[in-house]
């Protein structure tokens, strides 16, 4: 009994004296960064999500099964340090769709976005990161004249410039000094512009549909923590809520495939979801990080898993 009683407080006063350490992260999923990059740094980091669609939310937040539709979506970040206070990141994406023994290979939206440090996470106080983000979104995907043979997973944009603003806070706590913990919160609301469309479009439509299509605004709220097990090993976790109103058309409708009159106004929707993963990093410059990404309710929404992959380097 007694050497468990000394072998305990060897343990205990082992751990009491081991140091800080400055953790090393990738970052999560999904929550987006508080931090820019100094002046002269740069960051590349390609994204991997495989998606499996297999069923929808309905206005009830009721689940319903519907054809399984499997997208692979490549997204390529490349940022930039321009001044102490302000980066630039360059946003890419690439689509390959299957459904139904269908599939298509598309280029997505495009984006472009500066990002404002107003405080950096001091340690030892209650000083976070805070970032502004102001992201505009490019028609780089295909939206409409979609073939109406496909079932829409042509569509791989949504035909209009996207404003988006952004604020990001973050702050790493030693609540126990072997596992720091990074929080984040980020906050976004999206303004986008008027879009014309014609035939079967990102928001419905068919045949002879011609109008124009205002998309709702977005309201996302993410928040994530990652957990160090120690500098290389790190478990993140997001949440993340999606909100939007009804879109609004104003046109000629058209009529779908069955002779019926077409809808271009996808009703109000809330999405609801999680990404956990596992990170490894070999540097602070270098790290992976993998998981999934799954909705857990909805309305008016796809019920979803996406299995993630990524990688990071700073140089």
């Amino acid at each position: 009994m007694k050497k468990y009683f000394f072998y305990s407080l060897f343990i205990l006063f082992s751990t009491a004296f081991v140091q800080e350490y400055t953790p090393w992260y990738t970052g999560p999923l999904l929550t987006q960064s508080a931090d820019n990059l100094s002046p002269g740094q740069g960051n590349i980091q390609p994204y991997l999500f495989v998606l499996d669609s297999f069923a929808e939310y309905d206005s009830s937040w009721h689940r319903h099964r519907v054809d399984k539709t499997i997208v692979t979506n490549t997204l390529l970040f490349l940022q930039f340090g321009i001044f102490q206070f302000l980066d630039g990141t360059l946003r890419l994406s690439g689509f390959y769709k299957h459904k139904k023994n269908k599939d298509i290979v598309k280029l997505g939206d495009s984006a472009f976005e500066f990002g404002i440090q107003l405080l950096k996470d001091k340690k030892n106080s209650n000083i976070p990161s805070v970032r502004v983000v102001i992201s505009e979104r490019f028609p780089t995907g295909k939206y409409d004249n979609l073939n109406p043979n496909k079932g829409g997973i042509d569509a791989t944009g949504k035909g209009c410039y996207e404003t988006f603003v952004s604020l990001n806070l973050s702050k790493i706590v030693y609540w126990i000094k072997m596992h720091p913990t990074r929080f984040r919160l980020s906050l976004s609301y999206s303004f986008p512009s008027k879009v014309s469309v014609k035939n079967f479009n990102s928001y419905g439509g068919g045949y002879n549909t011609s109008g124009k299509v205002t998309p709702p605004n977005l309201f996302i709220t993410s928040f994530s923590f990652e957990y160090s097990f120690n500098r290389n090993w790190v478990y993140a976790m997001d949440f993340l809520c999606l909100k939007a109103k009804k879109t609004k058309f104003s046109g000629n409708p058209g009529t779908t495939i069955d002779g019926k009159t077409a809808s271009n106004a996808p009703p109000s929707l809330i999405q609801i979801s999680i990404a956990p993963a596992i990170e490894y990093n070999f540097s602070k410059n270098l790290g992976i990080i993998t998981g999934a990404w799954l909705s857990i309710a909805g309305k008016n929404v796809e019920d979803f898993i996406s299995y993630v992959f990524s990688v990071t380097y700073t140089f």
